[in-house]
Protein backbone atom coordinates (compact mmCIF):
# COMPACT_ATOMS: atom_id res chain seq x y z
CA UNK A 1 0.00 0.00 0.00
CA UNK A 2 0.96 3.32 -0.70
CA UNK A 3 0.03 4.97 2.86
CA UNK A 4 -2.69 4.14 5.58
CA UNK A 5 -5.22 5.72 7.09
CA UNK A 6 -7.38 4.40 9.91
CA UNK A 7 -9.77 5.88 12.58
CA UNK A 8 -8.77 5.89 15.82
CA UNK A 9 -9.30 2.57 17.74
CA UNK A 10 -12.55 4.19 19.58
CA UNK A 11 -14.54 4.22 16.60
CA UNK A 12 -16.21 1.06 15.46
CA UNK A 13 -16.40 -0.34 12.02
CA UNK A 14 -20.43 0.39 11.64
CA UNK A 15 -19.60 4.05 10.68
CA UNK A 16 -16.64 3.56 8.58
CA UNK A 17 -18.42 4.81 5.97
CA UNK A 18 -18.17 8.99 7.52
CA UNK A 19 -14.25 8.41 7.17
CA UNK A 20 -13.86 10.43 4.56
CA UNK A 21 -15.64 14.03 6.11
CA UNK A 22 -13.54 12.91 9.24
CA UNK A 23 -10.17 13.76 8.10
CA UNK A 24 -9.10 17.10 8.93
CA UNK A 25 -5.44 16.84 7.01
CA UNK A 26 -3.26 15.29 4.62
CA UNK A 27 0.63 14.81 4.01
CA UNK A 28 2.09 16.17 1.02
CA UNK A 29 4.06 13.15 0.40
CA UNK A 30 3.54 9.64 0.47
CA UNK A 31 6.69 8.36 1.36
CA UNK A 32 9.96 9.69 2.93
CA UNK A 33 13.43 8.54 1.51
CA UNK A 34 16.40 8.88 3.18
CA UNK A 35 19.19 8.14 0.76
CA UNK A 36 22.87 7.62 2.14
CA UNK A 37 24.58 11.08 2.37
CA UNK A 38 21.13 12.55 2.85
CA UNK A 39 20.12 12.49 6.39
CA UNK A 40 17.56 15.49 7.05
CA UNK A 41 13.89 15.61 4.80
CA UNK A 42 10.67 17.40 5.70
CA UNK A 43 6.86 17.07 4.89
CA UNK A 44 3.99 19.09 5.07
CA UNK A 45 0.72 18.51 7.11
CA UNK A 46 -2.03 20.34 5.23
CA UNK A 47 -4.81 20.95 7.09
CA UNK A 48 -7.65 21.00 4.17
CA UNK A 49 -10.39 22.07 6.39
CA UNK A 50 -12.35 25.18 8.51
CA UNK A 51 -11.65 23.08 12.08
CA UNK A 52 -8.58 23.60 14.16
CA UNK A 53 -6.55 20.33 14.29
CA UNK A 54 -4.32 19.54 17.35
CA UNK A 55 -1.21 17.28 15.36
CA UNK A 56 1.00 14.29 17.03
CA UNK A 57 3.57 12.85 14.90
CA UNK A 58 6.13 10.28 15.58
CA UNK A 59 8.24 7.47 13.86
CA UNK A 60 7.95 3.76 14.99
CA UNK A 61 9.76 0.44 13.70
CA UNK A 62 7.69 -1.57 11.52
CA UNK A 63 7.79 -4.55 13.94
CA UNK A 64 5.30 -2.34 16.26
CA UNK A 65 1.57 -3.05 16.52
CA UNK A 66 -0.53 -1.22 14.50
CA UNK A 67 -2.49 -0.72 17.67
CA UNK A 68 0.91 0.82 19.65
CA UNK A 69 1.67 2.88 16.35
CA UNK A 70 -1.27 4.64 16.66
CA UNK A 71 -1.49 5.83 20.28
CA UNK A 72 1.64 5.28 21.66
CA UNK A 73 4.71 7.02 20.13
CA UNK A 74 6.88 6.05 22.87
CA UNK A 75 6.39 2.23 22.60
CA UNK A 76 9.87 2.76 21.07
CA UNK A 77 12.88 4.67 19.79
CA UNK A 78 14.36 5.20 16.21
CA UNK A 79 17.03 6.59 14.73
CA UNK A 80 14.79 9.42 12.70
CA UNK A 81 14.72 11.97 15.05
CA UNK A 82 11.86 14.87 14.84
CA UNK A 83 13.44 18.30 14.23
CA UNK A 84 10.49 19.95 15.88
CA UNK A 85 7.99 19.33 18.81
CA UNK A 86 6.34 16.40 18.39
CA UNK A 87 3.07 18.23 19.14
CA UNK A 88 1.54 21.52 17.31
CA UNK A 89 -1.72 23.60 16.81
CA UNK A 90 -2.85 23.89 13.08
CA UNK A 91 -5.15 26.26 12.18
CA UNK A 92 -7.95 26.26 9.15
CA UNK A 93 -6.67 25.86 6.21
CA UNK A 94 -2.90 25.92 7.24
CA UNK A 95 0.36 24.08 6.58
CA UNK A 96 2.68 22.50 9.56
CA UNK A 97 5.93 21.91 8.13
CA UNK A 98 7.46 18.67 9.91
CA UNK A 99 11.17 18.46 9.64
CA UNK A 100 13.44 14.99 10.05
CA UNK A 101 16.92 13.56 10.53
CA UNK A 102 18.22 10.41 10.30
CA UNK A 103 20.79 9.99 13.36
CA UNK A 104 21.59 6.18 12.61
CA UNK A 105 24.03 4.04 11.17
CA UNK A 106 22.83 3.65 7.16
CA UNK A 107 22.08 0.07 6.90
CA UNK A 108 25.31 -1.74 4.49
CA UNK A 109 23.05 -3.18 2.41
CA UNK A 110 19.56 -3.64 2.57
CA UNK A 111 16.80 -1.25 2.66
CA UNK A 112 15.35 -0.29 6.12
CA UNK A 113 11.86 0.60 6.35
CA UNK A 114 10.25 2.38 9.47
CA UNK A 115 7.08 4.21 9.61
CA UNK A 116 5.53 8.12 10.23
CA UNK A 117 2.59 8.43 11.58
CA UNK A 118 0.33 11.46 11.35
CA UNK A 119 -2.45 11.87 14.35
CA UNK A 120 -4.85 14.40 14.43
CA UNK A 121 -7.63 15.72 16.67
CA UNK A 122 -10.17 17.93 16.33
CA UNK A 123 -9.94 21.08 18.94
CA UNK A 124 -12.16 23.77 19.89
CA UNK A 125 -12.07 26.87 18.04
CA UNK A 126 -10.84 29.10 20.66
CA UNK A 127 -8.16 26.48 21.01
CA UNK A 128 -6.56 28.26 17.49
CA UNK A 129 -7.80 32.27 18.53
CA UNK A 130 -4.57 32.69 21.27
CA UNK A 131 -2.14 34.70 19.71
CA UNK A 132 1.66 33.90 20.25
CA UNK A 133 1.09 30.68 22.09
CA UNK A 134 4.06 29.25 23.63
CA UNK A 135 5.37 25.81 22.44
CA UNK A 136 4.64 24.56 25.42
CA UNK A 137 1.07 25.78 25.83
CA UNK A 138 0.55 24.07 22.14
CA UNK A 139 1.96 20.44 23.56
CA UNK A 140 -0.35 20.75 26.41
CA UNK A 141 -3.41 21.63 24.95
CA UNK A 142 -3.04 18.55 22.07
CA UNK A 143 -1.94 16.10 24.87
CA UNK A 144 -4.60 16.85 26.78
CA UNK A 145 -7.11 16.71 23.71
CA UNK A 146 -5.46 12.61 23.16
CA UNK A 147 -5.56 12.13 26.72
CA UNK A 148 -9.74 13.22 26.77
CA UNK A 149 -10.57 11.29 23.97
CA UNK A 150 -8.06 7.91 24.72
CA UNK A 151 -10.34 8.31 28.14
CA UNK A 152 -13.61 8.38 26.26
CA UNK A 153 -12.98 5.68 23.90
CA UNK A 154 -12.11 3.61 27.27
CA UNK A 155 -15.47 4.99 28.98
CA UNK A 156 -17.93 3.95 25.89
CA UNK A 157 -15.65 0.69 24.86
CA UNK A 158 -14.80 1.89 21.60
CA UNK A 159 -18.21 3.50 20.67
CA UNK A 160 -19.43 6.81 19.25
CA UNK A 161 -20.89 9.22 21.47
CA UNK A 162 -22.68 12.67 20.18
CA UNK A 163 -20.41 14.71 21.93
CA UNK A 164 -16.67 12.67 20.73
CA UNK A 165 -15.11 14.33 17.57
CA UNK A 166 -12.86 12.03 15.24
CA UNK A 167 -9.44 11.26 15.20
CA UNK A 168 -7.56 10.44 11.97
CA UNK A 169 -4.07 8.63 11.95
CA UNK A 170 -2.14 8.80 8.76
CA UNK A 171 0.81 6.02 8.46
CA UNK A 172 3.16 6.32 6.12
CA UNK A 173 6.58 4.49 5.67
CA UNK A 174 10.05 5.84 6.24
CA UNK A 175 12.97 4.11 3.76
CA UNK A 176 16.25 4.25 4.37
CA UNK A 177 18.66 3.74 1.84
CA UNK A 178 22.66 2.67 1.92
CA UNK A 179 24.33 3.74 -0.84
CA UNK A 180 25.56 0.05 -1.24
CA UNK A 181 22.38 -1.18 -2.61
CA UNK A 182 21.66 1.91 -4.98
CA UNK A 183 24.86 1.36 -6.54
CA UNK A 184 23.89 -2.52 -7.72
CA UNK A 185 20.79 -1.43 -8.52
CA UNK A 186 17.20 1.20 -8.99
CA UNK A 187 14.59 0.21 -7.08
CA UNK A 188 12.66 0.63 -10.89
CA UNK A 189 15.28 -1.99 -11.72
CA UNK A 190 14.51 -3.87 -8.82
CA UNK A 191 10.72 -3.79 -8.78
CA UNK A 192 10.69 -5.40 -12.20
CA UNK A 193 12.76 -8.56 -11.15
CA UNK A 194 9.96 -9.72 -8.81
CA UNK A 195 9.15 -13.35 -9.71
CA UNK A 196 5.39 -14.70 -9.36
CA UNK A 197 4.15 -18.62 -8.65
CA UNK A 198 1.09 -20.23 -8.49
CA UNK A 199 1.48 -23.20 -6.26
CA UNK A 200 -0.69 -24.60 -3.59
CA UNK A 201 -1.17 -23.85 0.59
CA UNK A 202 -2.90 -26.08 2.90
CA UNK A 203 -4.64 -27.48 -0.34
CA UNK A 204 -5.78 -24.40 -1.99
CA UNK A 205 -4.25 -22.37 -5.05
CA UNK A 206 -2.60 -19.14 -3.94
CA UNK A 207 -0.20 -16.88 -6.35
CA UNK A 208 3.18 -15.86 -4.72
CA UNK A 209 5.17 -12.82 -5.73
CA UNK A 210 9.00 -13.33 -4.72
CA UNK A 211 11.23 -10.43 -4.18
CA UNK A 212 15.00 -11.33 -4.92
CA UNK A 213 15.85 -8.04 -3.90
CA UNK A 214 16.98 -5.57 -1.43
CA UNK A 215 14.37 -2.95 -2.13
CA UNK A 216 11.20 -3.01 -0.33
CA UNK A 217 8.74 -3.06 -3.16
CA UNK A 218 5.56 -1.54 -3.07
CA UNK A 219 2.32 -2.69 -5.33
CA UNK A 220 -0.66 -0.94 -5.40
CA UNK A 221 -2.97 -3.32 -7.19
CA UNK A 222 -2.35 -7.23 -8.57
CA UNK A 223 -4.61 -8.95 -10.98
CA UNK A 224 -5.21 -12.75 -12.10
CA UNK A 225 -6.57 -13.35 -15.62
CA UNK A 226 -7.77 -9.57 -15.07
CA UNK A 227 -9.62 -10.55 -11.33
CA UNK A 228 -8.12 -8.20 -8.99
CA UNK A 229 -6.36 -10.14 -6.17
CA UNK A 230 -5.77 -8.98 -2.44
CA UNK A 231 -3.61 -10.25 0.32
CA UNK A 232 -3.67 -10.76 3.97
CA UNK A 233 -0.03 -9.37 4.38
CA UNK A 234 -0.92 -7.04 8.03
CA UNK A 235 0.40 -4.15 8.67
CA UNK A 236 2.82 -4.31 5.53
CA UNK A 237 -0.34 -4.04 2.38
CA UNK A 238 0.82 -5.19 -0.36
CA UNK A 239 4.68 -4.15 0.12
CA UNK A 240 7.16 -7.14 -0.33
CA UNK A 241 9.68 -7.09 1.86
CA UNK A 242 13.52 -7.31 0.58
CA UNK A 243 14.16 -11.27 -0.03
CA UNK A 244 10.29 -11.98 0.68
CA UNK A 245 7.19 -12.87 -0.36
CA UNK A 246 3.78 -12.56 -0.22
CA UNK A 247 0.80 -14.36 -1.33
CA UNK A 248 -2.35 -13.80 -2.84
CA UNK A 249 -5.23 -16.43 -2.61
CA UNK A 250 -6.88 -17.88 -6.01
CA UNK A 251 -10.15 -19.24 -4.70
CA UNK A 252 -12.58 -18.58 -7.58
CA UNK A 253 -10.65 -17.03 -9.85
CA UNK A 254 -10.19 -18.49 -13.28
CA UNK A 255 -7.31 -20.47 -14.86
CA UNK A 256 -6.31 -19.77 -18.29
CA UNK A 257 -3.22 -21.74 -20.31
CA UNK A 258 -0.99 -19.05 -20.07
CA UNK A 259 -1.75 -17.07 -17.01
CA UNK A 260 -0.90 -13.34 -16.37
CA UNK A 261 -0.36 -11.29 -13.86
CA UNK A 262 -0.70 -7.46 -13.76
CA UNK A 263 0.89 -5.07 -10.92
CA UNK A 264 0.67 -1.55 -10.17
CA UNK A 265 4.35 -0.55 -8.63
CA UNK A 266 4.59 2.31 -6.38
CA UNK A 267 7.55 4.36 -7.52
CA UNK A 268 9.68 7.13 -5.41
CA UNK A 269 7.34 9.76 -6.05
CA UNK A 270 3.90 8.18 -5.10
CA UNK A 271 3.10 7.51 -9.06
CA UNK A 272 2.10 3.82 -10.21
CA UNK A 273 3.79 1.64 -13.20
CA UNK A 274 2.19 -1.03 -14.86
CA UNK A 275 4.21 -4.57 -15.24
CA UNK A 276 3.37 -7.41 -16.77
CA UNK A 277 4.17 -10.96 -16.12
CA UNK A 278 3.00 -14.25 -17.76
CA UNK A 279 3.12 -17.28 -16.40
Amino acid sequence: MNSMRSLAVWTCGAIISIYGSAQAGQLGATRLIFNEGEKDASIDFINTTDRCVGLAVWTSDRSITDKARKLDPTAERTPIVLKQPPKSIVGPRATQSIRLSYEGEFPRAVEALYWFTAYEVTLPPDKCKVANRSLADADAEVEKALADRAQAAAHNNGAITAGLEIAVATHIKVLVRPKELKAKSSYAEASKRLSWVVSQQQGEAVLVASNPSNYHIHLAVVSFNGKELSSDNGVMGLTVTPQGHISFPLEGVPRAKSDKVVAKIVNDYGGKTEEQWTL
